[in-house]
């Protein structure tokens, strides 16, 4: 329960994924995200994913354009991305 918790309707979080749905390992990362979205009400313009990331510059890449779509917040899934992050 969320209690009464209240997310500004301007905030935005970004993920990246290492690969898509069809991934179990990624699928269970966006279930999750998916999940915490519908507990505090986020609606999807406000999460945002970035899937099939590789573990390089893209994911520095990625982040950056997450960043610029104005996510407060990004979560990358693979321990290979922590470099790029």
């Amino acid at each position: 329960d969320s209690g009464n918790v209240t997310v500004d309707p301007n905030f935005k979080v970004g993920f990246i994924f290492l690969h898509d749905e069809n991934s179990t390992y990624d699928k269970n990362f966006m279930d999750a995200a998916k999940a915490v979205q519908a507990e505090l009400g986020l609606s999807d313009d406000q999460v945002l994913f970035k899937t099939n990331i590789e573990e390089s510059n893209a994911c520095y890449e990625a982040a950056g354009e997450l960043v610029d779509a104005g996510c407060k917040l990004v979560f990358a899934d693979s321990f290979g991305h922590e470099t790029f992050m």
